[in-house]
Formats: C-alpha cells, sequence, structure tokens
C-alpha cells in the first residue's frame, strides 16, 4: 500500500457500500461506480489489477467502452473521496488508514477473537461480539455480496445467534455474554 493519508474519510463495506468524510457521507454514484470502489475495498492492504476490476464489475461483457467507464468512474471516485485511490502501473490501492475502513476492523476483530479463544474464551465472545456490530445489515442485492472480503469466513445464522464457519472447517455459534466461558 502507498503513503497512508489520513483525510477524515471512513469507508464502511459491512451493509450498503457507503463513506463518509468528516461526518459527511459522500454520494458514491450507480451501481458499477459503487463495485469499483468495492473491488479497490476490498484490497485496502494491498492493490488490485485494473482487469481484475474490470472484469469483477462487468464480467465477460468487458470491452473497450467498459474501460473508458472504469476510468471515468475512478475519476468520479477520487472527485468524491480525494486521492486516497492511488495507481501503480496497472494496479490501484487505498492511500488510507486500515482502521478507517470496516471490513478490516472486522477482521482484526475476527482474528484477535480466534487468537485469545483458548485462554480467554469470554474476552473472545466479547470481541468477536463488538466486531459484529461493525455490520450495518446486509449488502443490497445491487451490491456484490461481501462473502469474497471475508478471507475465508462464512457468516450464517441470525443477527440475534449468529454462527461462524472458518475455511479450516471448524464452526459453532457465537457465544452471547451469558454463555462466553462456559
Amino acid at each position: 500500500m502507498s503513503a497512508m493519508t489520513t483525510t477524515g474519510l471512513r469507508i464502511e463495506m459491512l451493509g450498503t457500500l457507503r463513506a463518509e468524510r468528516d461526518g459527511t457521507q459522500a454520494e458514491l454514484g450507480g451501481p458499477k461506480q459503487r463495485a469499483v470502489l468495492a473491488m479497490i475495498v476490498s484490497e485496502a492492504t494491498g492493490s488490485i489489477g485494473r482487469d481484475r476490476i474490470i472484469e469483477g464489475v462487468w464480467g465477460e461483457d468487458a470491452s473497450d467502452e467498459n474501460r473508458h467507464a472504469f476510468y471515468t468512474y475512478l475519476s468520479n471516485l477520487r472527485r468524491v473521496l480525494g486521492d486516497v485511490i492511488v495507481r501503480t502501473g496497472d494496479t490501484y490501492s487505498l492511500a488510507i488508514e486500515p482502521n478507517s475502513i470496516d471490513h478490516l476492523l472486522f477482521i482484526a476483530g475476527v482474528d484477535e477473537a480466534r487468537r485469545v479463544l483458548a485462554t480467554d474464551p469470554g474476552t473472545a465472545a466479547l470481541t468477536l461480539r463488538e466486531a459484529l456490530g461493525l455490520w450495518r445489515g446486509l449488502c443490497q442485492p445491487r451490491e456484490k455480496p461481501l462473502s469474497a472480503f471475508t478471507h475465508g469466513r462464512a457468516w450464517t445464522g441470525s443477527p440475534r445467534q449468529p454462527t461462524v464457519g472458518w475455511s479450516d472447517g471448524r464452526e459453532g455459534e457465537v457465544p452471547g455474554p451469558a454463555t462466553a466461558g462456559r
């Protein structure tokens, strides 16, 4: 990732994609433009190639017209968000602090809960509940599902009793405060 900026920008993906700068919600545009941003944000700790973004947004319909639209969307997003989308060759990255992106905070919380689970299940449960509290609902149907952004973790169950499944096959309910540590 390139040099970080502290722009007062916060990007939220855990629900409908939105961005906020200093308390003011940014207008992110239509579904395809939002999908371009979602693809870049999904790789917020690294970079993503132009062709991968175009394929992810337009699929098999990628054409010269779609490439032109891609660059238009990037220009629009930079105008709205500032210069946080950085191009290096044919790849794009975000110059934003990781704690300004909710899905990275979520992943960090899940990882921390997993790290302390064996020695302190109560703290693990509270940490996981805090991470789950970052979710603002489900994705809108026009937006890509976020399952690709959870790095091997599948979330199921209800909001009241979520279930976590790890890519290594383990699965179980997230303990509530009353059952944590049992």
